[in-house]
């Protein structure tokens, strides 16, 4: 709020619709994955491990070293056998290029030898239609299906 301080103050933004303040892609983004997290049932039974012993389940950053490139990974779930990497989507329309973001991140995250990735898309919005046709996601999961379970 602070930029807009003065703007704030002259009521210029009292009738200004809340999507077309500065940041609310950013803001609604983070809400949407605190949402994401605080539903991990539902997201463990979308991805049938509703039985399965979960060693980590959370947002997970991988810091960059000589070694290795950095990522950020929006939900990370660690069983015996499997990595299972979630990204988050808050948008009208989910473009296609979410698909090379996951490979990118899937290809930057270190993998414990021994251990298979798979992968998933969480997420309120139209998608691409390439996306749903491509197999690049092993878990499509719209928000709504997280609030009726």
């Amino acid at each position: 709020m602070e930029p807009s301080r003065e703007q704030v103050k002259k009521g210029i933004f009292q009738f200004s619709p809340l999507e077309t303040l500065q940041a609310w892609d950013t803001i609604m983004g983070l809400q949407f994955e605190n949402l994401v997290l605080g539903s991990l049932p539902a997201i463990l039974a979308r991805a049938g491990l509703s039985n399965v012993p979960v060693l980590n389940a959370g947002p997970y950053s991988q810091n960059k070293t000589r070694r290795r490139e950095g990522c950020q990974i929006d939900l990370l779930i660690r069983t015996n056998g499997s990595l299972y990497v979630f990204e988050t989507k808050f948008r009208h329309r989910i473009p296609a290029k979410v698909i090379a973001e996951m490979k990118e991140k899937v290809r930057r995250l270190h993998t414990p030898r021994g251990l298979s990735v798979r992968t998933g898309l969480i997420y309120e919005g139209e998608l691409d239609p390439e996306i749903p046709c491509s197999d690049s996601f092993d878990f499509l999961i719209p928000a709504a299906d997280l609030l009726e379970t």
